[in-house]
Order: C-alpha cells, then sequence, then structure tokens
C-alpha cells in the first residue's frame, strides 16, 4: 500500500509530517489499520516521543486529559471503533501497544 504523507511548516519553521493519511485509506477501505496508523496519530499529537516503545504515556506525563480525548475522537474516527468512558483508564492508554489491543477488543465486540 502507497502512503501520501502530507507535509506541513510549525510555528518555529520545523515540517511535521502528517501521517493521519495512512490510517485513512486503511479505514476507507474497510480494513482495520495497524498500530503503524495509531503511531502516527500519536506522533502528530507529540512529535519527537518514540511512541513505539515508550511504556508509560500516562504516568510519565507524556499524554494528558485532552490528548487522551482527542485521541479517542481519532481513534473512533479511523479505526471505526467506539471508545466508551468506560475505556478511558490509564492501563488502557499507557502505551500505543495498550492502545492498540483495546482497539483490536473493542473492533471484536462490534
Amino acid at each position: 500500500m502507497l502512503f501520501h504523507k502530507k507535509e506541513t511548516a510549525s510555528k518555529n519553521g520545523e515540517t511535521k509530517v502528517d501521517n493521519r493519511r495512512d490510517c485513512r485509506s486503511c479505514s476507507e477501505s474497510g480494513e482495520l489499520p495497524g498500530i503503524s496508523c495509531l503511531i502516527s496519530i500519536l506522533e502528530n499529537m507529540k512529535p519527537g516521543v518514540d511512541f513505539a516503545n515508550e511504556i508509560s504515556l500516562i504516568d510519565s506525563h507524556i499524554l494528558d486529559s485532552v490528548d487522551i480525548m482527542s485521541l479517542a475522537m481519532d481513534i473512533e474516527k479511523y479505526f471505526h471503533v467506539e471508545v466508551t468512558p468506560l475505556e478511558i483508564v490509564p492501563e488502557n492508554f499507557q502505551s500505543a501497544n495498550a492502545i492498540y489491543e483495546m482497539i483490536l477488543r473493542l473492533n471484536a465486540a462490534r
């Protein structure tokens, strides 16, 4: 699959790549986007964090409550699952793997 990345300039002049298009192409085809889509979403939220290896996103205060709500909306948009308030607990958001496991669980329950 080809991924198209949109580059944008930030206020400080750095170029930022928007990888969420990767997610859109998967979700439009009906297949569940992979963890790389989730990591792209996270990297767009917080550039410079190693989301593939970070295991304490909540405990280390990398993600705050506003980030979690924004992430929940993106998960619903790109993964077509409903993130209910019952799912918004620290254990589900400590790492990209934990978040993706939640997505898989929610997808299986549909």
